[in-house]
């Protein structure tokens, strides 16, 4: 799978509705609502190690998504199981004042608003990476679709 920051994985587009992404990938292997905010829908895809999560509240559209897939790539190159640094730096060609970092008991998040991007990190290597619909302004999704 390919990861496009602030845009999408592989033909998966944020702004895509739960039955346009069924075309795409089939049917998730579970469906649940998020415990802080139930009007997000999550749709897991197991064997892709995908999360998908549609915003009640923007008309069911894409707006989240989660993926640990070992196979997953960011501009052509492996991130998942590679050093942090190297992720940022080779992969991400960012530079580290970008990144927004959080330790907490047994991983890290590097968060960056510019990609709207984050990388969750333990034991100094990305185990999974998150991203959301970037912002056009404060108040307003840039939606890809």
């Amino acid at each position: 799978m390919k990861l496009l920051p602030t845009t999408g994985i592989d033909n998966v587009l944020f702004g895509m509705t739960a039955q346009e992404v069924a075309l795409q990938l089939g049917q998730p292997t579970s469906i649940f609502n998020e415990e802080e905010e139930p009007e997000h829908v999550v749709h897991q895809y197991d064997a892709l190690k995908l999360r998908l999560t549609y915003y009640g509240e923007e008309a069911g559209r894409l707006g989240y998504i989660g993926c640990a897939d070992h196979d997953l790539l960011i501009n052509g190159k492996k991130v998942i199981g590679e050093a942090v640094a190297r992720v940022k730096e080779q992969v991400l060609l960012s530079a580290e004042n970008e990144w927004e970092v959080e330790n907490y008991t047994f991983f890290d998040t590097h968060f960056s608003e510019r990609l709207w991007l984050i990388l969750n990190v333990e034991y100094g290597v990305v185990t999974d990476v998150e991203i959301g619909v970037p912002f056009k302004n404060d108040e307003e999704y840039d939606w890809k679709r």
